[in-house]
């Protein structure tokens, strides 16, 4: 009942309908990481004069609840907990309440909401969810840009740079650098050299060129110079075939068409 009628008291304060905006009697800020599996923090600020309990409305849910502290003060109830979203889609495993696919979880919200026991109407519940990654943390509920695709304090970049190539697969490095210094120091225009730079590469050729240097003859080569190397350093049967392949003629039928 109380998830019923919650779903329906958030949809009458909806601004799509053009009703007024109700002051809420809670405020509910979640914070969900993704630590082994999904879990939320949450915390509970409910303006009431009467005392207030916080329980699960899915009886099932009570076990993925933890750390749960209740303190009421001044016509203040507020409760912190966690909740184990991801152990209980697991359990669940029902459309209606909880499933769990891969690593995502959809969930009604009577599954992980506490309801806020002691009020003798139905509480209006304003909701605010958080990520707790560290690129929603970079991001602050921004759209990326390209820009930041390319900062240096983006969390997806620093995790992809930690990432080693797995053996037995060789890397090369093609870096472009503007002008005739030293390339140490130098940039592409877009990016410096340092930041370009990785030690675990088997070769690292520097193309003076501005960023987009993929169509510089200089690239090519380097890249066919590459191609030769591994086609040299493959077995003699995987050799063979990789020889036939490249030396197969266009059929006739097909000469002259792009």
């Amino acid at each position: 009942m109380f998830r019923r009628t919650l779903i329906a008291a958030l949809l009458a304060t909806s601004p799509a309908l053009a009703q007024p905006v109700a002051v809420p009697d809670c405020t509910v800020d979640g914070v969900l990481s993704d630590r082994e599996g999904l879990k939320l923090d949450v915390t509970y600020r409910c303006r009431a004069s009467q005392p207030l309990s916080f329980q699960p409305t899915e009886d099932r849910a009570a076990q993925y609840v933890s750390d749960l502290k209740v303190e009421q003060r001044d016509s203040v109830a507020e409760a912190h907990y966690r909740f184990d979203l991801s152990g209980f889609a697991r359990a669940v495993d029902s459309t209606s309440v909880a499933v769990l696919r891969g690593n995502s979880v959809l969930a009604t919200l009577g599954g992980w909401l506490l309801e806020p026991r002691g009020y003798d109407r139905v509480p209006v519940i304003d909701i605010r969810m958080t990520t707790g990654s560290e690129t929603g943390k970079f991001l602050q509920g921004r759209i990326p840009t390209s820009l930041d695709g390319m900062s240096p304090r983006n969390p997806a970049l620093l995790a992809m740079a930690d990432v080693q190539v797995k053996p037995p697969i060789k890397a090369h490095s093609i870096i472009a650098v503007q002008g005739d210094g030293d390339y140490h120091k130098g940039r592409d225009g877009l990016v410096t050299y340092q930041s370009a730079h990785v030690d675990y590469v088997e070769s690292e050729f520097i193309v003076r060129s501005f960023h987009t240097c993929l169509d510089n003859p200089a690239t090519i080569e380097e890249v066919r110079r590459i191609l030769h190397q591994h086609l040299k350093e493959l077995p003699p049967a995987t050799a063979q075939t990789a020889r036939v392949g490249s030396n197969n003629k266009q059929p006739e039928a097909q000469k002259g068409e792009p």
